[in-house]
């Protein structure tokens, strides 16, 4: 049985301090909800039915199609912070399936936009005398 983390459903799970069986995260999950604690920064522990499911508090990714759009930099930081999730370990495995795929579309956006971007640089040529003659394209395998 795969536990979604978003939303995380405490039916089963014990009563908060108030009695309350909350359904997180709601409206305002920037905080967590009475029966969770905050385990490390960006992860909520929770008890489940006796277990203790930890997960990250980490915002659900993106489509694939916005991959398209992103700038370099952008995609990159959503890479290293898709490899963080996964190293860490705190992701169920249906969800870490799915943010691996994402990587492997991220990782692919940033190859292209560095093969682009290579054939896009020129290397100044030189004349004789060191001035300046024009340009041609950068030959990366010398």
């Amino acid at each position: 049985m795969a536990l979604d983390p978003l939303p995380l459903r405490r039916s089963a799970a014990p009563a908060g301090d108030d009695g309350s069986s909350e359904t997180w995260p709601g409206p305002t999950a920037e905080t967590p909800p009475q029966g969770c604690n905050l385990a490390h920064a960006g992860r909520y522990t929770a008890h489940t039915a006796g277990r203790v499911l930890v997960t990250d508090a980490a915002q659900p990714t993106a489509p694939a199609a916005d991959i398209a759009a992103m700038p370099f930099e952008a995609a990159l930081a959503e890479l290293e912070e898709i490899v963080g999730r996964l190293e860490r370990g705190n992701v169920a495995l249906e969800d870490s399936i799915a943010i691996y795929e994402r990587g492997e579309a991220l990782k692919k956006h940033c190859e292209g936009l560095l093969r682009k971007a290579e054939a896009r640089v020129e290397k100044i040529t030189l004349s004789a005398d060191g001035r300046p003659r024009g340009v041609e394209p950068l030959d990366v395998d010398r």
